[in-house]
């Protein structure tokens, strides 16, 4: 269970990544029953949880925190925080993200330089090449388009 001081960050947060989603889906915000669905669908993907109850204050505190920062994607503090700004961690996470949702490195590394405004003249980026802020941006789109495939 998360503790006072994480849930008053952790509310907050989740508050701001719902008003994103129902932006961009244009959705309505005050439908309760929709924002439960959404949210305990959200926890699941990142904690395997279905209530904040229900999440490990020291396990998954800094997960679920990422998850819904890429949502709103305003900032990526948690993302470094989670990996503690190691570039090797961030590009573990980013091939175990391909492998758990079989997408093959050429079509990650696609959307990395689509992700980091290369040009489709630049090379294809290589992971252990990129500063780990260019990392965390790489993971947010994964997430993204895996998002979108989602709803297809």
């Amino acid at each position: 269970m998360l503790s006072r001081a994480q849930q008053g960050l952790f509310r907050p947060l989740v508050e701001r990544a719902w008003r994103t989603h129902c932006r961009q889906a244009q959705l309505d915000a005050s439908d309760r029953n929709l924002r439960r669905d959404w949210y305990e669908a959200q926890l699941l993907e990142c904690c395997e949880v279905r209530s904040s109850s229900d999440l490990n204050a020291k396990r998954d505190f800094e997960a679920a925190m990422e998850h819904f920062e890429s949502i709103v994607g305003d900032s990526i503090y948690w993302a470094m925080r989670r990996h503690k700004g190691d570039a090797r961690r961030i590009a573990f996470t980013i091939r175990e993200l391909c492998r758990s949702h079989d997408i093959d490195e050429h079509y990650m590394r696609g959307i990395a330089r689509q992700a980091l405004n290369l040009g489709h003249d630049a090379p294809l980026p290589e992971l252990q090449s990129l500063a780990p802020a260019d990392l965390v941006t790489i993971i947010r789109a994964l997430k993204i388009h895996l998002r979108r495939l989602a709803r297809r």
